[in-house]
This record gives structure tokens, C-alpha cells and sequence, in this order.
């Protein structure tokens, strides 16, 4: 479940938990595609030959490798830099509220993305 509801949107963009900093407005801009043009568009960009995307066709390049390690002059972990925002913004499931992502919620993802990474026959090349 998405925050589909006009509230929830608005408070989660214009709630700021830190006191220190002074409270921005935030623009927003929601672009709806016909489906149909979608789908030409997405089979048109995945007949490209050769393929557009690095992983495909090259053995030492794993796309689950960029959700690991840290990025940035201060080496910022990654998972925390995307974790930070969503463990600290809640939302209301099923009369319960949560964070939207949690640290380990992450690290699952992580764990699934290398799982299933060619480890089918067959799938050793994305040719």
C-alpha cells in the first residue's frame, strides 16, 4: 500500500521531525502515461541490441552490488541514507502504525536481490 491519500501525502512531505530545521513546502508533480504507449515504449527499450543496461551482457557486473557499500565524499552507508527518511515516517496498516521501510526490511531486499541473481539455468548471461 502506497500513500494514495491526499492527508497522508501532505503530512509526510510537510512534517518534519527536526526542530532545528525550518519547514519548506514541497512541490509535487504526478505524470500519468497512457498504459498502452508504456508498454511500446518498455518493449521497444528492452529489444535495444545491444542491451542498454550493463548487467545484461557482462558476468561481473551485479546489479544488487549497488544497494550495498557507502557513496559520497562522508561515506554514507546506503542503507542508512534510504532507511533514515522511511524508519522515521509512519503510516497507519490495518489500524497499526509502522515505518513505511525498516533497517532490516532493507537488508532483506538486499538478501532476495542476490538470491535470485542468475541463479536460474540458463539465466548465467541476459542474452
Amino acid at each position: 500500500q502506497f500513500h494514495c491519500k491526499v492527508d497522508e501525502l501532505r503530512h509526510l512531505f510537510m512534517n518534519n521531525p527536526e526542530p532545528t530545521h525550518k519547514k519548506f513546502g514541497v512541490k509535487v508533480i504526478h505524470l500519468v502515461r497512457n498504459p498502452f504507449s508504456m508498454a511500446v515504449s518498455n518493449y521497444h527499450y528492452h529489444s535495444l541490441d545491444p542491451a542498454p543496461e550493463p548487467f545484461v551482457n557482462n558476468p561481473e557486473v551485479n546489479p544488487c552490488e549497488s544497494l550495498n557499500g557507502s557513496i559520497g565524499p562522508g561515506n554514507d552507508v546506503k542503507a542508512d541514507l534510504v532507511t533514515q527518511k522511511l524508519t522515521n515516517t509512519e503510516v497507519e496498516i490495518a489500524g497499526e502504525t509502522k515505518p513505511i521501510m525498516t533497517r532490516e526490511d532493507f537488508t532483506n531486499i538486499v538478501q532476495d536481490c542476490y538470491s535470485m541473481w542468475r541463479t536460474r539455468p540458463g539465466l548465467t548471461d541476459g542474452t
